[in-house]
């Protein structure tokens, strides 16, 4: 079997390859959460760091709710990816 099936007219067969669904339906996806979570991670770390630049605060820490905070947006941006596959065209 070379592909998966997608859609069966008279004659016209359509076929995909499977690596291509893996790409469209989790890698790319899970891509884009990955990312949003570094980014959220890397705002945050930003913010903290100026907040201790101009408040003179003793120490820079990173809390598990800023990881939540950060998870959150991973969960959010994977769901939407995943979501518009799935979109009507």
């Amino acid at each position: 079997m070379k592909g998966v099936l997608v859609t069966r007219s008279d004659s016209n067969v359509k076929r995909i390859n499977p690596f291509t669904l893996f790409l469209k339906y989790s890698y790319l996806p899970m891509q884009a959460g990955i990312t949003a979570f570094a980014s959220l991670l890397v705002l945050i770390f930003i913010l903290k760091f100026s907040d201790y630049i101009i408040w003179n605060n003793q120490n820079v820490m990173l809390d598990s709710m800023d990881v939540a905070l950060a998870s959150v947006g991973l969960i959010l941006v994977f769901s939407r990816k995943f979501l518009e596959n799935f979109k009507s065209k």
